[in-house]
């Protein structure tokens, strides 16, 4: 998956950047985390596509 293949989302400099490298889910299943060859990590709401936090 590329950053870039999520819709709706503003990811500045980031978009079309990266291929996400691994993902995981929380122990709830509510949030999804992922990661990319450059180091960021993005979390999303698993039940929709909003970004929540994007540490880079």
């Amino acid at each position: 998956m590329y950053i870039s293949d999520i819709k709706d989302g503003d990811f500045g400099d980031a978009k079309g950047a990266d291929v996400f490298t691994c993902a995981e889910f929380d122990e709830s299943g509510d949030y999804l985390a992922a990661g990319d060859k450059s180091g960021r990590i993005y979390v999303f709401n698993a039940n929709g596509q909003a970004r929540f936090f994007l540490i880079s």
